[in-house]
């Protein structure tokens, strides 16, 4: 499942609103509803964060909501150092929202729907196991810069850090992104 059916939308263009009057915090976003499964769907951060730079403006305005204020003026988003750090600190405030709720979590370079399939409880409904490395998943082949490790240890060494240590919660070597 999406973030777009799982959160209030606030007006912003989105399936859901929230009133006025809740304006702020994670209830506003959560609200009443529980999905039976929230599974989270985690990528490399590496390129998970260099690809966020190509994120629409309304996308923006709906994550910066999300991330408090996040965001950045518009003269400074010329600056691409600025924008990674934007997509780093939403990356990992993202990441961190849908581990509170998440009962289980696949990494998107291995994924077999069909394990999905059996975690979200149809069972037999899903059909066979695939063999390895026969699922077909849709790649996003937005252009993005690269990043690495080194330019997120230069930005911002705390941020780094803990996502590097994301990294690691998640099963990912630092060194992935190299293979």
């Amino acid at each position: 499942m999406s973030w777009v059916y799982a959160l209030h939308d606030r007006g912003l263009g989105y399936p859901w609103d929230c009133p006025l009057h809740e304006r702020r915090g994670l209830r506003c976003f959560i609200g009443e509803v529980r999905f039976a499964r929230v599974f989270h769907l985690v990528r490399f951060p590496l390129h998970a964060i260099a690809s966020l730079d190509t994120y629409k403006p309304s996308s923006w305005a709906f994550v910066d909501c999300l991330t408090d204020g996040s965001g950045l003026a518009p003269e400074v988003l010329h600056d691409p150092n600025q924008r990674i750090l934007r997509c780093a600190r939403h990356w990992v405030l993202w990441n961190k929202f849908v581990g509170l709720y998440a009962e289980k979590r696949f990494r998107t370079e291995n994924l077999d729907p069909v394990d999905v399939c059996r975690k979200a409880g149809f069972g037999t409904r899903c059909g066979a196991a695939n063999p390895a490395g026969t699922a077909k998943l849709q790649v996003n082949n937005r252009a993005h810069q690269k990043i690495e490790w080194a330019d997120l240890e230069r930005l911002d060494p705390s941020l780094a850090t803990t996502i590097k240590a994301m990294a690691a919660e998640y099963g990912y070597p630092l060194d992935f992104g190299d293979n």
